[in-house]
């Protein structure tokens, strides 16, 4: 199934509401789309009018949408969008919606001759129960800079600004179960996790992807075919619900999985499988991850076992990713469709290779840290034991501080 008529360029963004009846789309010329996925049929278009002013009553010209996302939590039909080096607030609940909520400047003044500023590259919203408790609403941005800023969702005041990657920040997203940690990725091959709260702001872990990688099991992974002999570049994040797994996407092909340990999180496997770039992740209910790539291939990893899984093939470079069941997960890539697949379908097709709707699926390789056994090869996780050089700090008075007092509001399930 595919939603067309609505965009006349590559979509670079998708967002689904909770119920998942809603579902935005967005595309290099700055239009947002938004789908009855129910009914199948585009219900509106939002575009930021021109001399539009933002909330500092500069005059605003909004680019490209590269990150969209729902905040059913705080407020039913609040969209929030990245657009070149703004974030965008809008309101989907009106029947034909003309003008954004608010404008706000994201991205970090470029430092370069033709002046402007840096673009917005990765959107992130605070939901969790405790937060919506408290009435805090916030969310994170990431942008080429390389910094992470956090805004009030409610009004599009600047909260914190923080420089975390010495080169392009890509992705960012808060760590599920310890609202004050943001996790972010980078072209400078690092991931951070920050406590953005804290007073200091500083980073509690700084994984440099290239000390965790193992050379010699990604050389013989490259000369296989399972991966690209480039730079671990970040180009996307997600994480479970329950907090329990965070994971990256790299730019050499391999997903990089994430688990808690305790305060931190430790690297935990090596998922190979994609032959180019990682560009979208997404979480699914049962620790599913489903990973799409420039290779336009799919695969679908289950992070509590070794279940060998497989790759759904596309017709293009993917995109983005969304959805909240196995049964309809929705596809961007290069053209101006959305697609909406069933995993459930694929996997059965996976049975039954002969069936002609769907390819049959491939097996990957998994690389997993920590004892091998069954086919299964250990990662050296050099000198990041914990996540936590030693120029980073381990442990912080406030942050201890903020766990004894959330203790009592948190379940223990959310308690990493």
């Amino acid at each position: 199934m595919t939603l067309s008529d609505g965009h006349n360029a590559s979509i670079n963004a998708l967002a689904l509401t909770d119920d998942g009846r809603q579902l935005a789309s967005g595309c290099d010329e700055g239009v947002i789309c938004l789908w009855d996925s129910e009914l199948r049929r585009l219900r509106a278009r939002l575009r930021c009018p021109p001399g539009l002013t933002d909330i500092g009553g500069a005059a605003s010209s909004v680019g490209a949408v590269s990150a969209l996302a729902f905040a059913d939590a705080w407020q039913p039909g609040r969209l929030y969008a990245a657009q070149g080096s703004h974030l965008v607030a809008w309101d989907t609940r009106a029947i034909r919606p003309r003008e954004p909520l608010f404008v706000v400047p994201a991205g970090q003044p470029a430092a370069t001759q033709a002046g402007g500023s840096d673009e917005v590259n990765g959107l992130a919203l605070l939901t969790s129960p405790t937060s919506a408790a408290a009435g805090e609403r916030r969310l994170a941005t990431a942008d080429d800079g390389g910094w992470i800023r956090v805004f009030d969702g409610e009004t599009g005041e600047l909260i914190r600004s923080l420089r975390k990657h010495d080169s392009i920040a890509s992705a960012v997203l808060f760590r599920p179960g310890k609202d004050w940690q943001l996790i972010s990725g980078g072209m400078d091959c690092r991931l951070v996790v920050t406590d953005w709260k804290g007073r200091r702001g500083h980073a509690l872990n700084i994984f440099d992807i290239d000390e965790i990688l193992d050379a010699e099991l990604c050389s013989d992974a490259a000369a296989a075919g399972q991966v690209q002999a480039s730079q671990p570049l970040i180009h996307c994040l997600a994480a479970t619900p329950d907090g329990l797994y965070a994971a990256a996407g790299l730019e050499n092909g391999s997903v990089e999985l994430f688990s808690a340990g305790g305060r931190h999180l430790q690297h935990a496997e090596s998922l190979y499988g994609h032959t180019a770039a990682v560009s979208a992740l997404l979480c699914l209910p049962g620790h599913l991850l489903l990973s799409g790539g420039n290779d336009c291939d799919c695969f679908l990893w289950n992070l509590d076992s070794d279940w060998s899984g497989g790759s759904f093939a596309h017709s293009d470079k993917v995109n983005a990713l969304c959805g909240v069941a196995p049964d309809r997960v929705y596809l961007a890539d290069s053209g101006p469709a959305v697609h909406c697949c069933d995993l459930n379908v694929a996997q059965l097709a996976a049975q039954q290779p002969q069936a002609p709707q769907l390819p049959p699926l491939h097996h990957y390789h998994r690389v997993v840290g920590g004892g091998g056994g069954g086919g299964v090869v250990a990662v050296a996780e050099a000198s990041i034991q914990g996540g936590a050089p030693e120029d980073v700090e381990d442990t912080d008075e406030e942050e201890d501080d903020r766990e004894d007092e959330e203790q009592d509001d948190v379940g223990s399930g959310l308690r990493i």
